[in-house]
């Protein structure tokens, strides 16, 4: 969030002053007018300076005015080490998702580090001066101002309030990428997408990312967008197949720890390379430790891609997940199984409905073996289409998955989304729609 607000202005609600301000920390516990421009811009005075803000995404460009030099962009990490221990408050559950808190019809980008409400529109309504809530997925949320921030406080129904620690939520993506030498001659090739594929990962800011049919080029590409703001992204994985495509994880290194990694296969023996049972090629799985460097709480990741066509070849791959899971990991509670399942019916004659289709794909043996060893698909919407062919509307099953287990140490917050994102012209990031929950430690 380059140049997101951090610091107090006098826009207000009912008398109430909401926290907006930038990362450049000079202005914060300032009380400034601001004025708004159009709905995407505001500006304010400062120290004799005209001060603009234009949005750009989720964030806020910050320019300066001065009377000499006139306009130019302002750099909040150039300020000197000093300035920002003298000026910086840490912003405990601050606030990072978008709001209808309007001012002359211009909707404010109050958000919070849980990035789980990021890209939503949620009506607030405010208390007193100091607190507001919202509902979000059923559930009330309150926000009580503490100093410079805003405390985040869940009303359950069944569990009555608890404070949620946003930095505590992990959000887990998965996301077929469509392997970089496919649609070369097409609109959709690799080098078209690449930006579509940054600026939806921007727009989400997913704290894992497990990927399929990335090339090693490819995903060393993406690691590079990833990091062009911050260098705070890793990933793990090998090539699974003949193609060399990996099943890779990406994870933020600023906030989670690698403890160990490693990859196994679909076939009679999991740590040799090699396809089995009718698949066209190798499919195998990446699985990756880690432990979360705030709560010190662990986890593992499975991160796979089964066969298609061969519906043979997934329905024996599940039993060699569930054997890898019961030989590595002592506890299924903290266990998390993402990827692309490809459940798919093994002959489609024709045009089939989408609603035969998604019930084909909900009855698939390798679905109901992941229900029956207990684990719980995270989407819990409706059967939505995760496969969109670079269409606006997808077709078939929902394939793409992310598992938890019914006894798990992590408990689901707000809404899992099967993320529709596209570019001005209708131009998806890949063939596939990314899906992505957000998950908090309960124990």
């Amino acid at each position: 969030m380059a140049g997101k607000l951090l610091g107090r202005f006098s826009q207000s609600h009912n008398n109430a002053i909401i926290d907006i301000t930038v990362d450049n920390a000079m202005f914060s516990e300032t009380t400034c007018p601001l004025t708004w421009i159009e709905d995407h811009a505001f500006h304010y005075l400062y120290n004799g300076d005209l001060w603009y803000y234009i949005r750009n995404g989720n964030s806020y460009e910050v320019i300066k005015h001065d009377a000499n030099t006139g306009h130019h962009k302002i750099h909040p990490e150039g300020l000197s080490r000093s300035t920002i221990a003298s000026h910086y408050t840490t912003m405990a559950g601050k606030l990072l998702g978008r709001f209808s808190q309007s001012h002359n019809n211009a909707i404010i980008d109050i958000t919070v580090d849980n990035a789980m409400f990021s890209g939503t529109t949620c009506p607030l309504t405010w208390i007193e001066d100091h607190a507001f809530h919202y509902i979000h997925n059923g559930n009330f949320w309150y926000y009580i101002r503490n100093g410079n921030s805003y405390e985040v406080i869940k009303h359950d129904a069944n569990t009555g309030h608890h404070k949620i620690h946003p930095e505590e939520i992990v959000r887990v993506c998965t996301f077929n990428l469509r392997c970089g030498h496919a649609d070369l001659r097409t609109s959709n090739k690799w080098e078209r997408r690449r930006t579509i594929l940054k600026n939806c990962l921007e727009n989400m800011q997913p704290t894992i990312i497990g990927t399929q049919e990335g090339y090693p080029q490819q995903l060393n590409e993406i690691l590079d967008d990833l990091n062009e703001s911050s260098s705070c992204w890793s990933y793990v994985g090998e090539e699974i197949t003949q193609w060399r495509t990996i099943n890779a994880i990406f994870y933020r290194h600023d906030i989670l720890s690698l403890i160990s990694t490693n990859t196994f296969w679909f076939n009679e023996h999991p740590l040799t390379f090699g396809a089995a049972w009718g698949a066209i090629g190798s499919r195998g799985c990446t699985r990756a430790h880690f432990q979360h460097k705030l709560t010190d709480h662990p986890f593992i990741i499975y991160n796979l891609h089964l066969d298609y066509p061969s519906q043979n070849a997934r329905h024996h791959s599940i039993p060699v997940l569930l054997s890898q899971i019961n030989q590595s990991d002592n506890q299924i509670d903290n266990v998390i199984v993402i990827g692309d399942f490809n459940n798919w019916p093994e002959k489609i004659a024709g045009e089939i409905p989408v609603d035969e289709l998604i019930l084909l794909g909900q009855k698939a043996s390798e679905i109901e073996q992941m229900k029956q060893a207990g684990f719980i698909d995270t989407y819990q919407h409706g059967e939505i289409p995760s496969f969109n062919g670079f269409q606006s509307t997808g077709y078939g099953p929902k394939i793409d998955f992310v598992w938890i287990s019914s006894n798990s140490i992590y408990r689901v917050e707000g809404e899992t989304k099967i993320d529709e994102f596209h570019d001005n012209n209708g131009c998806f990031p890949s063939d596939h729609f990314p899906v992505y929950a957000d998950l908090v430690h309960i124990s």
